[in-house]
């Protein structure tokens, strides 16, 4: 689970119904929970060889596709459990808020690295505004957007009408 957070920026509602159906050869193909909205992501190989090693749900049907459920609970249901059993794993792991492997870590590392807002939205299958949110408070966005600031001070506005034109 915690794997797909981190590296395809699933919510949890999308973690728990993932279905082996959704894995289309290195890519996991699925609509979100949350708005439907298409959710196509590349998964690196160790998300890869960690869903192909992963157990069989209990109480599942051997037909089950499902990697995380017996397929009987609701969405709701499954959500609650695994927000019971994803804590306990991050103490014993000693995460902090800053390595919480949730879709704004992801979102941020992408900005970080120049990607565009546009493109975050589509990989997290959310809206530009949601994401733009996220932005305003990280500290790595925040670095990204003082620098562009940066870039114009220092120059002449009162530009010849050839230099206007050259933009």
């Amino acid at each position: 689970m915690v794997l797909l957070m981190r590296f395809a920026g699933l919510r949890i509602s999308d973690v728990v119904t993932l279905s082996r159906d959704h894995i289309k050869g290195s890519h996991l193909e699925k609509r979100a929970i949350k708005n439907r909205r298409m959710i196509r992501v590349e998964l690196p190989p160790v998300v890869l060889q960690a869903l192909e090693v992963l157990p069989h749900p209990k109480a599942a049907a051997q037909d089950s596709t499902l990697y995380f459920s017996g397929g009987n609970a609701s969405v709701r249901s499954l959500v609650k459990g695994a927000q019971r059993t994803l804590p306990r794993y991050s103490r014993a792991r000693r995460w902090t808020a800053a390595t919480t492997p949730i879709p704004a870590s992801l979102a941020s590392e992408i900005l970080g690295k120049g990607g565009t807002i546009e493109e975050v939205a589509g990989i997290l299958a959310d809206s530009s505004a949601t994401i733009r949110g996220i932005c305003e408070v990280d500290p790595r966005i925040s670095g990204r957007q003082d620098r562009a600031i940066r870039l114009i001070h220092g120059t002449n506005l009162a530009q010849t009408e050839e230099q206007v034109s050259k933009c």
